[in-house]
């Protein structure tokens, strides 16, 4: 039985009778209900109304995605660190090859680029655009004070109600938003690329694109609580989130600050930590009575 199909002929039904009909075991964990009771349209009686399946029923989605955007973002680690590996002169103007030997080519603050036809190629066609650069920093910005909101939001639930108080949605949350903390410093000491262009006047690392990445947890997470919330004012604001997630990816590529492959994997390792995110938010809201 697909999940699909149950979803789809929910109706205003219990749970006792969805189990009936279609020969489940599903439990309380595994749905999610009005916070009224209302009469079932199959049994006539006043029971708490299944509005959607989730928990254990959406795992099975989300997991596998989430392990297969981390295989392949560790992939394409792999292949920066060993295919098409060159030696790339960086600065302000763009990035060209160096035809010289490693020592000249260290001295001229060349790098080791992976990858580099590919990205040289996306590079050269872009070109540099530093006002777009500037649009998507904002951007970045805004990103932020949407994940501080959220932090402010906790933090006072939780000096009003402690820990048991605080909602399960703002908790996953603050473990999104550490593990995402925690990929964007490992990688500033675990450098695999550098950018094509000098910005502040010295080298910096590229991979992955963490603006690419902020942009697309906190805008992403941040439209899957606002979408479970079930308020339709609050809709506009999902549709908002998805454009300015999708204008950040494609200005950081645009703007020839990052190589194509850090924008790469900013988004598989965004996919990632989304994935785990839902099924981790499914598995800590699975019943409400």
């Amino acid at each position: 039985m697909r999940y699909s199909t149950v979803k789809r002929s929910l109706g205003n039904t219990c749970r006792r009778c969805i189990n009936r009909r279609y020969k489940l075991n599903l439990t309380p964990e595994d749905c999610f209900y009005y916070r009224y009771k209302d009469e079932c349209h199959r049994c006539h009686r006043m029971q708490n109304i299944v509005t959607d399946i989730g928990s254990r029923w959406k795992l099975w989605r989300t997991l596998p995605l989430a392990m297969t955007a981390l295989a392949l973002f560790v992939l394409l680690i792999l292949g920066l660190r060993t295919v098409d590996v060159a030696r790339i002169r960086t600065s302000e103007a763009g990035s060209i090859p160096l035809a010289a030997s490693a020592a000249e080519s260290a001295a001229e603050g060349a790098e080791r680029i992976g990858l580099s036809s590919l990205n040289l190629a996306v590079h050269r066609r872009m070109g540099v655009h530093l006002a777009v650069y500037r649009v998507t920093e904002w951007l970045g910005y805004a990103a932020i004070l949407i994940a501080a909101a959220f932090a402010v939001y906790g933090a006072i639930q939780l000096s009003r109600r402690g820990l048991r108080g605080v909602d399960p949605e703002i908790l996953a949350l603050g473990g999104l938003y550490a593990a995402t903390i925690a990929v964007y410093v490992f990688f500033e000491f675990f450098v695999v690329n550098t950018r094509p262009v000098l910005l502040n006047g010295g080298l910096q690392a590229s991979f992955p694109s963490s603006h690419t990445m902020i942009a697309c947890v906190v805008f992403g997470s941040a439209a899957m609580v606002i979408t479970r919330m079930r308020i339709p004012v609050l809709t506009l604001w999902v549709v908002v989130l998805q454009v300015l997630t999708v204008l950040t990816a494609a200005g950081r590529l645009v703007s020839g600050v990052h190589w194509f492959t850090d924008i790469l994997g900013g988004v598989l390792i965004s996919t990632a930590l989304l994935a785990g995110f839902a099924a981790v938010l499914k598995a800590v809201t699975g019943a409400r009575e």
